[in-house]
């Protein structure tokens, strides 16, 4: 008799432990600072930090387009040409399109 109580309390004492144990790893999960949301946001910020990356190289990029528009009127002349389809007096044009 006294084995069957110690083995009652045991199972008790078990099943309790895994109900706080199980409300516990889901409150870890699932609460508002969670980890999946820690996984979200985490997700989240990588995208932005590679966005940001393209960004600033696409900055560079057109700073140093600018500056050579500034400093070469070799450079004016090829925008003027390619962008523009402008062209110099007595100058055929001729396009050759890509198949």
């Amino acid at each position: 008799m006294i084995r069957k109580k110690k083995k009652e309390k045991s199972r008790i004492l078990k099943l309790i432990y895994f109900v706080v144990l199980t409300i516990s790893l889901g409150y870890l999960l699932f609460n508002s600072n969670g980890a999946i949301k820690y996984l979200g946001l985490k997700s989240e910020v990588r995208t932005l930090d590679y966005k940001i990356n393209k960004s600033t190289r696409q900055i560079k990029s057109l700073k140093g387009e600018i500056d050579s528009l500034k400093h070469s009127d070799k450079k004016v002349e090829e925008v003027a040409r390619e962008k523009y389809n402008m062209k110099k007096k007595n100058e055929e044009e001729f396009i050759i399109k890509k198949k």
